[in-house]
């Protein structure tokens, strides 16, 4: 059951009483929580290991403490400072008369290997999204055989998107499948302490500044109200202060960075089922195997929850595989939120990958999704064509990598009309009637301002049922004004007026558009057509 308080995940502090105190969790998780603040501690991060054992229960610790010292793990000076922080000279206790008892070592040795078993790193020790199946394979093994233990700094090189994949993995006020050790020896383990590797699995608050146009802090994120801050101040830190020529158009780029971050932290938040939403990260990909000819940017989210297979096929009985689930999560309107005798849901069109895979295509980029059972991996090409495989691996989850080249977009207006094209030809039209009216609404219409917050899709549905519909029921007219909206995603601007709309076409009453900037048009326009795709007109 997902541990609550007051609606906001707990920090490590508060959830580590509750976790050593809860009976169905046992014994086993308060040793890996012991073993873990040992292991902050030795690594210089005293406070954390101070905070980690003080939310244990006393006795526990202080049988654990005598038992490191027995074994040499510890000294008994640190035995001593860790007690005397954790409690507070509390039940003050001196472990220097303690002496190492070789004949436990080995005993010891063996419980510690069959609670914590340690995983080493893949073949190459690489992770890698030219060679995703690499990483997945092994992690898929480690996890089954229960190898919880991965140290980062036996990795030769990670990429921000196997980084987010253990992350989503390792978060401690969840049920974690692996912990991840690090102490920034290696590059790799530098690599993950940059980017706020430990402060994310730790729920902690990231501490220390973004390298903008390098590196970014990677992020939770589980509350809609949050996606639009978290994707603007990404997309601005990757693009801003980085080399103009590295882009065709860096504004542009930065514009389809935004987009696509939206839609994937609205998908975890909305779809996942993970209680603790999703990992985001986003990362400038500069040198190294293709990165050095054609440098990229690259966008990978994460979640632990129930995966894309389990959610298309209860309501698509055709899908018999992950393999098709992942293959159809990339059609235009299908989506877990109806099936294929319905005509969509208020709040969801199915619109979201199909429109991130079609940017991969029309810009030469990939795009990799994993999730319960199968691997899909896009390639896209110089003509707007992609190259789709399946990889015959999973991931506990699901993880979405996305990556465009630098100089793959010079218009994102232009990428944006192309891609609903493409949905409009595969959407069926059976009238020619047009609700949406972008001249001048008579004097007497209400005008709404339509106001940032765009990508809560439930505040959106809410908004179009209990305010435009009643409204369009009684044959009101009602303009929306969406001056202070220069960009929305499909999924928003469907939620926003699937109902609305088909309310309109029943009641005869048209709904005026004020101030829309191309790309909104675009996607109303979308919208209409596949609201009223399935409407009969017997006019």
């Amino acid at each position: 059951m997902p541990i609550r308080k007051g609606g906001i995940g707990l920090s490590v502090q508060d959830l580590l009483p509750i976790l050593s105190n809860n009976t169905n969790i046992g014994d086993s998780m308060s040793k890996r929580k012991f073993y873990q603040a040992i292991e902050f501690d030795l690594n210089g991060d005293e406070k954390t290991a101070v905070e980690m054992l003080g939310a244990l229960h006393r006795q526990f610790v202080n049988k654990r403490l005598k038992t490191s010292v027995e074994e040499g793990k510890i000294t008994p000076e640190q035995a001593n400072r860790l007690w005397n922080k954790s409690f507070h000279n509390d039940e003050l206790i001196n472990y220097t008369h303690i002496q190492p008892d070789n004949s436990k070592v080995k005993d010891q040795t063996n419980e510690e290997e069959n609670e914590l078993k340690y995983s080493a790193p893949p073949p190459s020790s690489k992770i890698d999204l030219s060679k995703p199946d690499e990483f997945l394979h092994w992690l898929e093994s480690q996890v089954s055989k229960g190898n919880r233990i991965i140290c980062l700094d036996d990795f030769d090189m990670v990429q921000p998107w196997g980084l987010a994949a253990l992350a989503a993995l390792a978060r401690v006020d969840g049920d974690p499948a692996v912990e991840i050790l690090t102490n920034g020896s290696s590059n790799a383990g530098k690599f993950a302490n940059a980017i706020g590797l430990n402060d994310v699995v730790n729920a902690r608050k990231s501490l220390g500044k973004a390298e903008q146009g390098r590196t970014v802090k990677m992020r939770r994120i589980k509350d809609f109200t949050k996606i639009e801050k978290s994707a603007s101040e990404i997309s601005h830190l990757i693009i801003d202060n980085m080399d103009p020529s590295e882009f065709i158009d860096s504004e542009e780029m930065r514009r389809v960075i935004y987009y696509v971050l939206v839609e994937l932290m609205r998908n975890v938040v909305q779809h996942s089922k993970d209680p603790l939403g999703g990992v985001i990260v986003a990362q400038s990909m500069n040198m190294g195997g293709i990165y050095t000819s054609s440098p990229s940017i690259q966008i990978a989210v994460a979640d632990h929850g129930v995966g894309i297979y389990r959610t298309l096929e209860a309501m698509h009985s055709e899908i018999e595989s992950p393999g098709v689930a992942l293959e159809r999560s990339l059609w235009p309107h299908y989506s877990g939120a109806f099936d294929e005798t319905k005509k969509g849901s208020s709040q969801n069109a199915g619109l979201g990958l199909f429109f991130i895979s079609e940017m991969a295509k029309l810009s030469g980029g990939r795009l990799l999704i994993a999730s319960e059972g199968d691997t899909l991996c896009l390639v896209g090409d110089e003509v707007g064509h992609g190259a789709i495989s399946l990889l015959k691996t999973s991931y506990p989850g699901t993880l979405v990598v996305f990556e465009i080249p630098k100089r793959g977009i010079a218009d994102f207006d232009e990428l944006l009309r192309s891609i609903i094209g493409r949905a409009e030809e595969r959407t069926t039209k059976r009238h020619d009637r047009k609700l949406l009216r972008y001249d001048i609404a008579p004097d007497d219409a209400l005008e709404i301002l339509m106001k940032i917050g765009a990508e809560d899709t439930i505040v959106a549905e809410k908004l179009s049922k209990e305010y435009f519909v009643p409204k369009l029921i009684k044959k009101e007219l009602i303009v929306l004004n969406f001056s202070s909206i220069d960009l929305c995603t499909q999924s928003y601007a469907h939620a926003l007026l699937y109902d609305a709309l088909r309310i309109a076409w029943a009641m005869h009453v048209p709904i005026y558009i004020k101030q829309a900037s191309e790309p909104v048009k675009d996607s109303l326009r979308l919208v209409e057509m596949y609201a009223l795709s399935d409407m009969e007109d017997n006019k």
